[in-house]
């Protein structure tokens, strides 16, 4: 018998040369979505390299903010493990609570599909870095894999209580199909070339020393650090730049409710002050000093303000 021309080798052979091609790909800058999984308040302190995770992590969120890429967080049952870090959710466009340790469970992979246009369709390029290593952040990355998406897990963006459990997460990562990569690596095959508008900007973030951060010094109660005025104005210029018109700043009173309804136009808005829980398909969203929200035009979604009075500087697109 001529093993080589077993139907099942064949097929192995086919399945082994598909493999080798997934690895050899480019991160796509225009399929790119960066997900930053639970770098929570009450579980950061506990983790091995937790301090690095997170810095690498921060500066991984502001190498994507200046190339567009979006940024996504989750957050694991914040009732009971606090929001994410201030500094990880103010980078984040949006943060998605979830009660499943797989994200895509609660609704990451809507998200995902939602943070870019239609001319961008998926599969994605998903970035991908977060906590526990062995928990939500592999759970989270089998399911993108299952769901078509290609997957690039920013090792040295990761991190568990015990280094074993981290580096067992990235083996069944890898094994699974998902490719490991360090922050540099994912800069550089977003940039391309050395021509690229924001070369020089990207560099600089790439030069410069790796502030590793005392998570303790960065724990937040139920507020984020207050915006500079450079924030808002940069704000401001990306809402009229995106076509966004009618620019305004909002007040809401504490313990506003408003019922489930859809507008004929878009919004796009950063909280200044205070809380909102915002429930849209079913997934509830918290969004504090910062945080960036946006709503489609016709998306039905309900709305509940905090305890305290509630402003956000918000813009409008309408239909053409």
């Amino acid at each position: 018998m001529s093993w080589h021309r077993l139907p099942g080798r064949s097929a192995h052979d086919r399945r082994k040369r598909q493999s080798g091609s997934a690895r050899t790909n480019a991160i796509k800058l225009a399929h790119s979505v960066l997900v930053l999984v639970d770098y929570q308040q009450r579980l950061m302190p506990a983790l091995h390299g937790g301090d690095r995770a997170v810095a690498e992590a921060l500066r991984l969120a502001d190498a994507a903010l200046a190339l567009e890429v979006p940024v996504l967080g989750t957050e694991q049952n914040p009732a009971g493990l606090g929001a994410n870090l201030a500094l990880i959710r103010q980078r984040c466009r949006r943060t998605l609570a979830k009660t499943h340790f797989d994200a895509c469970a609660d609704g990451l992979l809507e998200a995902i599909a939602s943070s870019r246009t239609a001319a961008a369709a998926g599969p994605f390029d998903v970035v991908l870095a977060g906590c526990e290593s062995h928990v939500c952040l592999m759970q989270t990355g089998l399911g993108l894999l299952r769901a078509g998406h290609r997957v690039w897990v920013v090792a040295d963006a990761c991190a568990s209580r015990l280094p074993i459990n981290h580096a067992l997460a990235m083996q069944r990562l890898q094994q699974a199909g998902a490719t490991l990569v360090a922050f540099e690596m994912v800069v550089f095959e977003w940039l391309q070339h050395c021509k690229h508008e924001r070369f020089k900007a990207v560099l600089a973030m790439l030069k410069a020393p790796l502030q590793t951060l005392r998570i303790e010094d960065h724990l937040m109660s139920k507020t984020n650090p207050p915006l500079t005025h450079e924030q808002l104005l940069a704000f401001e210029s990306r809402l009229s730049a995106d076509g966004f018109v009618e620019l305004q700043t909002r007040e809401i009173p504490a313990g506003t409710q408003n019922a489930e309804h859809c507008h004929d136009f878009e919004v796009k808005a950063m909280m200044l002050d205070g809380e909102l829980q915002l429930t849209c398909e079913g997934h509830l969203t918290t969004y504090r000093a910062g945080d960036v929200f946006t709503m489609a035009a016709g998306k039905l979604h309900s709305e509940q303000f905090g305890d305290s009075s509630t402003s956000y500087l918000v813009g409008r697109k309408y239909r053409a």
